[in-house]
């Protein structure tokens, strides 16, 4: 039926939308690039833009591509904020912290009350290395915004992410007081307390599970189940984790600890020499990795 469109109506941007809408759907990234291109030389102000630019570079197999993608989508709307703020998160993921600065200063300067200028800018601020004047420049916000719950997360998280659990824990049980059902808040506070309080961390790791179950907070909650003792269980989710998800860093770390928890040695080994070849550039997860090797017999 697509095909039958494009072909009757070429010059339509709506069918060329439509076209780039199923192949966003396919996951078929060539083809989708191919018609938001020729759509958007029809018209560039089409409100599925963002969304499609978005999908495409989630479908990218690495950053240069996604940004070789975003690049030829901006040469049509070099001012589009989704767009911009999309080039921001891109130089985030790769670490060019002076290059997203740049970004969203420029783009906050210019619509000063725009909330996602002001994420970026606190996220490039800590990668950068100033995490005090992201806290800043977040408490400055809510003095005049206080019921702005997404920038109250965001500073809570970077307390979190400063070690500054005095000031996180508070931060974090306001919002659930507010959302009792917010999982990403209950997992985040499991994680933060999972070796402090690791009897109440597994009470938010439940409830964060059972909320939602997705991957990271199966995660979490294995690795407070193993902080309070009940490695057979944290095992048995670890593994699941690991059979439908191998590729997922963090939980196959986990599961070497599970593993080597329940003396199951030999496999622990055998996996944990998989991650080491593989690498990781999360630091807290190699430093997990030489722990568990000093646990664990030297296997080829």
């Amino acid at each position: 039926t697509a095909r039958r469109l494009a072909t009757r109506q070429p010059q339509s941007a709506d069918v060329q939308y439509f076209m780039a809408r199923v192949q966003a759907q396919r996951g078929d990234r060539e083809a989708l690039e191919r018609a938001l291109l020729k759509a958007l030389q029809m018209d560039a102000r089409n409100p599925w833009v963002a969304t499609l630019a978005t999908r495409l570079v989630a479908l990218a197999p690495d950053a240069q591509t996604a940004e070789a993608s975003l690049q030829k989508i901006q040469e049509f709307l070099p001012d589009h904020p989704e767009l911009k703020d999309l080039e921001g998160k891109l130089a985030l993921g790769q670490g060019q912290s002076e290059r997203a600065l740049r970004i969203y200063r420029d783009a906050r300067a210019g619509a000063p009350e725009e909330q996602r200028w002001l994420l970026g800018l606190a996220a490039a601020q800590a990668q950068a290395g100033d995490g005090e004047g992201a806290v800043s420049l977040l408490q400055a916000w809510l003095q005049s915004h206080p019921d702005d719950e997404l920038v109250r997360l965001a500073l809570a998280e970077r307390y979190m992410a400063m070690d500054r659990v005095d000031l996180a824990k508070p931060a974090f049980l306001e919002l659930l007081a507010r959302y009792p059902d917010d999982y990403k808040t209950l997992n985040n506070l499991a994680w933060m307390l999972r070796d402090l309080e690791p009897r109440e961390a597994l009470e938010y790791a439940q409830r964060a599970v059972a909320l939602h179950p997705s991957p990271v907070n199966r995660d979490t909650l294995a690795v407070v189940l193993m902080n309070n003792g009940e490695n057979e269980q944290a095992l048995r989710l670890l593994g699941e984790l690991h059979q439908e998800l191998p590729g997922y860093f963090s939980a196959s770390v986990h599961y070497v600890r599970a593993l080597v928890e329940m003396g199951e040695t030999d496999k622990a080994a055998k996996l944990l020499n998989e991650l080491m070849a593989r690498g990781t550039d999360d630091a807290a997860l190699l430093q997990e990795m030489q722990r568990l090797k000093l646990w664990l017999p030297d296997r080829p």
